[in-house]
């Protein structure tokens, strides 16, 4: 099953890899250390039942697989984290190797799957998931799609920005110092 808790998060790869989203959320995230090693589509059709339901827990963790396959597809090639990963794994042979096990773990999924982050981090936020309403806060791009489509659509960003308040005002009320 999924812990609850943990040390850190730097197991999961887009915040290694991803300058857009690294030290976004890093204390609100610990508890999400585990990085689910089974195949992407496996763990989503396993929690989006129980995410469908109303498990918050679950629908975050969707999101966090969705938003971790698509870092390690978006930078396969990307020689920077290349080195970093082979540096952290002490050489380029492990590095290579971690990068092709957790690229197997992604392949199944396809691009209307990344397309439904947002929506996942959506219901979990909406299902009071505080961290969930952190990242939803901080990931305009991931819920409203890109700049194009936010230009496109006003009353999105408006009201995105609306809840997106609400839930930093909620987390703080319940005494998150990372609202």
């Amino acid at each position: 099953m999924y812990p609850r808790s943990g040390a850190c998060f730097s197991s999961c790869v887009w915040q290694r890899s991803a300058p857009s989203l690294r030290g976004i959320w890093p204390i609100h995230t610990r508890q999400f250390q585990h990085r689910d090693r089974r195949e992407a589509r496996q763990v989503i059709q396993r929690l989006e039942p129980s995410a469908r339901a109303g498990d918050s827990h679950s629908a975050l963790l969707i999101a966090l697989k969705l938003m971790d396959c698509h870092e390690i597809i978006a930078h396969q090639d990307d020689e920077n984290s290349l080195i970093a990963d082979a540096q952290r794994l002490g050489g380029l042979e492990n590095a290579l190797q971690k990068r092709s096990e957790r690229h197997a773990d992604c392949v199944s999924l396809g691009s209307q799957d990344y397309e439904r982050r947002g929506e996942w981090l959506t219901l979990a936020a909406r299902e009071g998931n505080i961290n969930a309403q952190l990242l939803y806060a901080s990931a305009a791009d991931l819920v409203l799609g890109s700049p194009a489509m936010m230009l496109k659509h006003p009353e999105r960003v408006i009201a995105y920005k609306g809840q997106a308040l609400e839930y930093l005002r909620s987390a703080a009320a319940t005494g998150s110092v990372d609202a």
